[in-house]
């Protein structure tokens, strides 16, 4: 069971994260958000927080099952995130109650990068067979 902790984490932000994006789109408004409105580039710490949260549970969870060496498997989920993140964030240009914002777009991708880059050196770190 606590092997698959790290995907069933996963799993559970990402469904948060999909609710987010969705209830955005739809122009709603997120209450949980609102604790935090009154902090000073809340949007750019959130944006900077939540994509790399995404990045770290990726790379834990998936990057130890690929069949690469960790580094290598760790950059690749990155990579794919950083890439997941950039057409959810360029996406928004299609949406009436969102705007796209190259800051917003920045602040994602150095979370991803950050966290992700965490997430690898502790996953090579428990690596009991380093490749």
């Amino acid at each position: 069971m606590l092997r698959l902790l790290p995907s069933i984490l996963l799993a559970g932000f990402l469904a948060f994260m999909g609710t987010v994006v969705v209830m955005s789109n739809q122009g709603k408004e997120i209450a949980l958000f609102r604790l935090f409105a009154c902090t000073p580039h809340f949007d750019k710490i959130g944006h900077f927080l939540l994509m790399g949260i995404a990045s770290f549970l990726a790379v834990f969870a998936l990057s130890p099952r690929l069949r690469t060496p960790v580094r290598k498997g760790a950059l690749f989920v990155t990579m794919g995130v950083g890439l997941l993140v950039s057409m959810e964030e360029l996406s928004q240009v299609f949406f009436a109650s969102r705007t796209f914002s190259p800051a917003d777009l920045l602040c994602s991708l150095l979370g991803v990068a950050f966290f992700g880059a965490l997430a690898a050196r502790w996953v090579l770190a428990l690596d009991k067979n380093p490749r």
